[in-house]
């Protein structure tokens, strides 16, 4: 089977951010009328369909239609900002045995056994709309999410034929006015969340022109999924949403999928988790995800235990469930494990006591917990602990605990605690706040705010009621820069952060692609050759000296040594020359001699009537001995012998004719009377 599919990176990228809009995994099916996909997320609450066909491509070429599974998010986006970075304009899909690549990368690989789709086709009967100017939703949601909103709420008037969209949580109310200046009110308690909606508006396709416009799709009651679709060009794309578990239930029934509960399903749950025992809540939450029905839960529960199948160990405030034949092996608790336990619950409920039998249901999967009451005495004893009747910081939705509260005590002395409490502020100096200023820049590589300059250098112990004061000072000395949104940054650092995204972006490149391959430039060697990773190792030396992390000359050392490491790698790929075996100088006959020409020649005919030259300056010939020694004279020639010139001997070379005409008619006086000679 062959398949190429090619088209320009950015109409690429769009495309693949619309396959990945709900999973990390998408599945396809490439057929000679486009490409399809139908995909779910994990929990079940949102699936799309989409539908691209061949002229949405630059070039689309298949002889066989075939599933595959587009497998890994992250490594297609980042070979995409790889072949942008080298500066390629058009990619291709490829395939090669039962890879799908994107270029000469693996991205997928096709499911020859695969016949249908896992998501039914969307055929859902939501008869109300809204029509949306695409740029304009994505905007409304942009400020909803910024002024604190969580959730989006869409009402139709089946009566007036109008709609209004709004925006909400307990303390935010935004209203979207665009729709015929419409304003309708109802309860905040309804919606959807904002980033189910937002998922499905990648800002690739609604950031760029041309702007798709948006349909959302609905019913009058909240309870029922919501729909979006819109064209992009020759794409279509329609999407489903329901708002939480309840109603994703409602969801895949609508869809077909909804799964009927057996106490198998129960029991499977259950056995992934074993020897580990889990909670009802768990096992639900999981389930749930796989698109079961689990309203029965707790009933199927009940009558497994009855049946002696399951297992059941009661735990503060959980019920713990097992599989008879491999229980959980306990192992005895300690003081530092409840120790550890507390300090985790602190930290995660963010709160300074945890109750009773919140700490005992948690030790319970994997402690034996009786001794748990005398072991907390035992550390208070040590003044490790305290007890308390109730937390001072209580968590929202914190059930009351009757069995008390507990804390972790303050090991350090008083006078310790006391001294770190007093201990004074740290000064700010003008240096102090540019070296935090230029690594709170490099760390975040953007412009930064009063307030995160202010946090660093708290954390740091300084005092910052003057920091307004030095960040003037340094503007005053040029070394810093403030832009109308109050964001500051270090003179000439942008373009040091600069190269340092850029230095990034290639080292991405080189661990994902790889570099070119030396013998052949159009190819790229994998990122597991020698080559790539010591080209890879050059970037990031460049990295750590752009981050201030190695000095010069560390850099130029590392740089020396990786070069020699890349010249050792380099030759394997050099072709050695052929030898050529230079034939040995033919002999010289008798009466002839081998010259060298020390300047251009013009032809002549020589004493065995052949015609010699022209010859070039530094050009060797064999001519008969009388002309070599004639051209020799008047330094045109010099006569090789055995490979070393004769040099002449007299220190006048130009022949002086005097009373020529008395001369007899020598060779000499013809070479020079026909212009062979000067």
């Amino acid at each position: 089977m062959s398949l190429i599919i090619e088209d320009y990176l950015d109409e690429f990228e769009k495309f693949f951010d619309l396959l990945f809009t709900n999973t990390d995994e998408a599945t396809v099916k490439f057929t000679v009328n486009g490409i399809v996909a139908r995909n779910m997320d994990t929990n079940r609450v949102t699936a799309y369909t989409l539908s691209a066909p061949p002229k949405s491509f630059y070039a689309y070429r298949i002889d066989k239609e075939s599933f595959g599974l587009i497998a890994n998010r992250s490594k297609v986006k980042g070979v995409i900002r790889a072949l942008k970075a080298t500066g390629v304009a058009r990619a291709a899909i490829r395939r090669k045995d039962n890879k799908i690549m994107l270029d000469d990368t693996e991205i997928g690989e096709f499911e020859e056994e695969k016949t249908e789709f896992d998501v039914p086709e969307l055929k859902m009967d939501l008869p109300n709309r809204i029509t949306f100017d695409g740029r304009s939703l994505k905007r409304f949601l942009a400020q909803a999410r910024k002024a604190g909103a969580d959730a989006v709420g869409f009402e139709w008037l089946l009566a007036k034929r109008e709609a209004v969209v709004a925006a909400f949580n307990e303390e935010v109310w935004l209203t979207f006015k665009d729709l015929y200046g419409l304003e309708i009110f109802q309860d905040a308690g309804a919606g959807y969340k904002i980033h189910l909606i937002e998922q499905f508006l990648p800002p690739t396709i609604f950031l760029r022109k041309p702007w798709p416009v948006v349909k959302v799709l609905g019913a009058r009651a909240y309870r029922m999924p919501l729909g979006i679709e819109y064209d992009f060009g020759t794409v279509n794309f329609k999407a489903y949403v329901a708002p939480n578990y309840d109603d994703s239930a409602r969801f895949l029934e609508k869809l077909g999928l909804l799964r009927v509960l057996t106490k198998e399903d129960i029991l499977r749950q259950v056995e992934k988790k074993a020897p580990i025992a889990v909670s009802s809540g768990e096992i639900e939450e999981a389930l749930a995800k796989e698109g079961y029905e689990i309203a029965k839960v707790e009933e199927m529960l009940r009558q497994l235990i009855k049946e002696g199948r399951l297992n059941i160990r009661e735990a503060g405030w959980k019920k713990l469930y097992f599989l008879p034949e491999r229980p959980p092996v306990l192992k005895p608790l300690t003081e530092d494990v409840a120790l550890n336990a507390i300090r985790d619950f602190l930290e995660a409920a963010d709160t300074d006591a945890v109750g009773y039998s919140e700490l005992e249901s948690f030790l319970a999967r994997e402690y034996l917990t009786e001794p748990l009451h005398n072991i907390l005495l035992n550390l208070k004893r040590k003044d490790l602990v305290d007890s308390k009747p109730w937390p001072t910081r209580r968590p929202g939705g914190y059930a009351v605990d009757m069995r008390g509260y507990w804390t972790i005590k303050p090991t350090e002395p008083v006078e310790a605690v006391k001294q770190a409490e007093e201990k004074p502020l740290k000064p700010l100096t003008k240096e102090v706040a540019f070296s935090t200023l230029k690594d709170t820049n490099m760390e975040v590589k953007a412009r930064v705010s009063f307030d995160d300059i202010a946090g660093r250098l708290a954390d740091k112990g300084y005092d910052v009621t003057k920091l307004g004061d030095v960040l003037a000072e340094l503007r005053k000395e040029e070394k810093v820069s403030v832009d109308l949104a109050g964001k500051w940054w270090v003179k000439d650092i942008e373009e040091k952060i600069r190269r340092l995204h850029t230095s990034e972006l290639w080292l991405e490149k080189i661990k994902t692609v790889g570099v070119r391959d030396p013998r052949d430039p159009t190819k790229f060697l994998p990122p597991e050759h020698p080559l790539s990773r010591l080209e890879a190792r050059k970037v990031e030396a460049d990295i750590r000296l752009l981050k201030e992390e190695i000095t010069d000359e560390e850099y130029r050392r590392e740089i020396q040594e990786i070069d020699k490491e890349m010249e050792k790698v380099r030759k394997e790929f050099e072709v050695p020359p052929p030898v050529v075996e230079i034939p040995p100088p033919s002999p010289v006959s008798p009466g002839y001699a081998k010259v060298r020409f020390l300047r251009d020649m013009v032809r002549f005919i020589g004493t065995d009537r052949k015609t010699y030259g022209p010859f070039r300056a530094h050009e060797e010939a064999v001519i008969p001995t009388q002309h070599a020694e004639i051209f020799e004279k008047h330094r045109y020639v010099e006569v090789v012998k055995q490979g070393v010139a004769s040099m002449h001997s007299s220190s006048n070379p130009q022949t002086q004719f005097i009373e020529q005409e008395k001369q007899p008619i020598t060779l000499e006086y013809k070479l020079l009377e026909y212009g062979v000679l000067e």
